[in-house]
Formats: structure tokens, C-alpha cells, sequence
């Protein structure tokens, strides 16, 4: 009785005993087998380049060309070809050998079909897994490549979108403020909330379309990989971050910081608006509390957190946190337009790295850059 329906597959065979290359291709038809057999290894593989076949039972021992070679040879050919090598008892270990190569299995002769078929079923799973395997990896690498190139297409979309809001938003601008400064002194105090309601969202949608634009250059912008001290990094981050906020207080902690390769002036970027966030969203606190920290992590490299004790955020909506734009407190709460850790995200993962977002028990909230280890600088 054939084998099931996987018993319809093509196997190619090679033997230059003709007698028992005979006997075995009768014996795989006879089990529902298509099978292509030859005496010689150079027709065989003659036969692989013309047509697709799922599996190769080769002797080991064959003039011309052995078993080892015709093995790898028909692998080059189909890599994901089931081979399964014939073996006489004395070439038992050269066929362990051909395991290492690349065969799936070995069947000693005399050939036993209740053997060899157990070897067959097997190996016939093993090229669909592997078949399997192939197209989802390709799968993969099509989708990849497609979203990459719809991220292309967004970042420019973006940056032109931007470009052109810049000049009638500034425009906006410029004739709200001269309306404001032309008003005269009686005149109505709801002419003066209107210009200066036009002021401020002119200003506004300026900084929406800045940040937008900035966002659209990071895609673009190449990585200027050097060797970068991050102590240097996290104290000049620090400095801007205070000097733009001269209100704003903190008790800060910092940890010493590794040296890693990547691009200075964009891991600068990555730390100023961690910072501010931290400093931001503290500011309700007496004191705010900033603290840095770095600890390595032997599955994910090099882990750079920065804490504070403020407002926090709602663990359930932590995925939103790092898409462009949103926010999950209000502008009446806090200033700002929600891209900057967007733009940590995208700077952490052009470096290979990647983002974490954490809510604290106590209230506040922790936020880690991942950079892979093998990113440091070799001594």
C-alpha cells in the first residue's frame, strides 16, 4: 500500500549498481513514489538542474564522484533537497560524515523498505518545515522591505508637508502680531484676546511644524558613528536642559556613564528630551528628583534609565507614548506637542537599540534606551 499522500513525491536516486538501483527504483514506484534514478552522479545532477525533485537517496561509493561530493554539489543546486545517503557496513562512518554535510539521514544496505521508508516520511517533513521556513523568512524580508519603503515615502511626505506649512503659518504670525500692534488704545478688549488667540496658535502650529520636519530629518540625517564618552553626553544634556528652564529645580543623581559608538550629537538629542520630560512632568513635585542610571543587561546590552518622581502616566496607554504627536496629558497641563520621546524612539533604534516606557508605584515614571553591547568601542 503507497504511503499516504506525501508518498507522491519526486525522489531522485543514484547508484551505480544497476542491479540495485533497479531493485529500489521498482520498489519506490511500487509505494506511489515518481522517482528519476541514474547510474551516474553526473546525469543525476543533470536531472536536478531540470527539474525540482524532494528528495536524493546517493551511494556513498561511486567512481567518479562520491557520495560526499554529490551531496554537496546537489545542495548548491536545491538547498533545501533532502538527501538521504545509502551505505554499505563498512562506510558506516564516512555516512556519520555526511550527516555534517548535510544529509538528512543514512539507510544501510541491503536496502529494507520497512527502513528506508520511516527515513523517507521523516525527511519528507523536514523539506516542508524547511520549505516552510524559506517562504516566511522571504515573507519577511518583503515586508521589511516594504515598510521601509513606506517609511521612505512618510518622511518625505512629512518634510514636505512641513516645508510648505512653514511660510503661510509664518505669515499667519507676522500679521497677527502687526494687527495686535496696531490696535488702538480704545480699542475693543475682545479685538486684543482675538489677535492675541491668533499670535498664540500661529506659535504654536510654528512649533508643530518644526517638530514635524525634525522628526522627518532624523530618517534622513546619516548616523556619524564615533567613539562617544556618555558622560559627556548625559552632563551637556543636563546644562541645556536647566538652562532652558531656569525655574525649574531638581535634586539630580547620575551614574557613570559608558563609552559606546554611536552618533554624539544625536544621543545629545536622545538625553535632552529625556530630560526635560523628567524635569516637565516633576515639576509638581518639592522636590523633583532626576535620577540616571546604567546597568548592563547580559541578554539586551547596555541599559541607560532616566527617573523621576512625578505625575507619571497610565501604564494601559504606554504604547502611545512614543507615536508622534501624542500625549496623554493636556496642554493645559503641560506645554508641548508630544515628539519628543518620538524622536528618542527613533533615534534608539537607527543605533540598533530600543525603548522602554515604566510607571512607578510610587508615581512617577522611568524610561530606558537600550544599546546593544556590541555597539562599545573594541580596545
Amino acid at each position: 500500500m503507497p504511503l499516504t499522500p506525501e508518498a507522491t513525491a519526486r525522489v531522485l536516486v543514484v547508484d551505480d549498481d544497476g542491479v540495485e538501483l533497479r531493485a529500489l527504483c521498482e520498489s519506490l514506484r511500487d509505494e506511489g513514489f515518481a522517482t528519476s534514478c541514474h547510474d551516474e552522479p553526473e546525469r543525476a545532477l543533470a536531472a536536478l538542474g531540470e527539474q525540482n525533485f524532494d528528495l536524493l537517496l546517493t551511494d556513498l561509493r561511486m567512481p567518479g564522484m562520491d557520495g560526499i561530493t554529490m551531496l554537496r554539489k546537489a545542495r548548491e543546486i536545491d538547498p533545501d533537497l533532502g538527501v538521504i545517503v545509502l551505505t554499505g557496513y563498512a562506510t558506516v562512518p564516512t555516512a556519520v560524515q555526511s550527516l555534517h554535510s548535510g544529509a538528512v539521514d543514512y539507510v544501510q544496505k541491503p536496502i529494507s523498505l520497512a527502513a528506508l521508508l520511516p527515513v523517507l516520511r521523516r525527511s519528507l517533513q523536514l523539506r516542508a518545515v524547511s520549505r516552510e521556513k524559506r517562504a516566511l523568512e522571504e515573507r519577511d524580508r518583503l515586508r521589511a522591505a516594504q515598510l521601509e519603503a513606506a517609511n521612505r515615502d512618510l518622511e518625505l511626505f512629512s518634510a514636505r508637508v512641513a516645508h510648505d506649512l512653514r511660510e503661510p503659518v509664518t505669515i499667519v504670525r507676522g500679521f497677527a502680531r502687526m494687527l495686535a500692534d496696531r490696535l488702538p488704545p480704545d480699542a475693543s478688549p475682545d479685538l486684543t484676546m482675538f489677535a492675541n488667540h491668533i499670535i498664540m496658535a500661529a506659535d504654536r502650529a510654528d512649533r508643530l511644524v518644526r517638530d514635524l520636519f525634525a522628526f522627518a530629518r532624523l530618517g534622513e540625517r546619516p548616523l556619524t558613528r564615533t567613539r562617544v564618552d556618555l558622560n559627556g553626553v548625559v552632563q551637556r544634556a543636563r546644562e541645556m536642559v536647566q538652562l532652558s528652564n531656569p525655574g525649574r529645580a531638581a535634586d539630580w543623581s547620575v551614574d557613570p556613564m559608558p563609552t559606546v559608538f554611536g552618533d554624539a550629537s544625536l544621543l545629545e538629542q536622545v538625553f535632552v528630551n529625556l530630560f526635560a520630560n523628567a524635569l516637565k512632568y516633576s515639576a509638581i513635585r518639592d522636590p523633583a528628583r532626576i535620577q540616571v542610571a546604567h546597568r548592563i543587561e547580559p541578554e539586551v546590552g547596555h541599559v541607560l534609565s532616566v527617573r523621576d518622581n512625578g505625575v507619571g502616566f497610565n501604564p494601559a496607554q504606554a504604547d502611545r507614548l512614543f507615536i508622534p504627536f501624542q500625549r496623554l496629558h493636556s496642554a493645559k497641563q503641560f506645554d508641548g506637542n508630544g515628539m519628543g520621546l518620538a524622536n528618542v524612539k527613533r533615534i534608539v533604534e537607527r543605533h540598533g537599540g530600543a525603548v522602554r516606557a515604566q510607571a512607578l508605584p510610587a508615581g512617577g515614571a522611568e524610561f530606558s534606551v537600550v544599546l546593544p553591547v556590541d555597539g562599545d568601542v573594541q580596545p
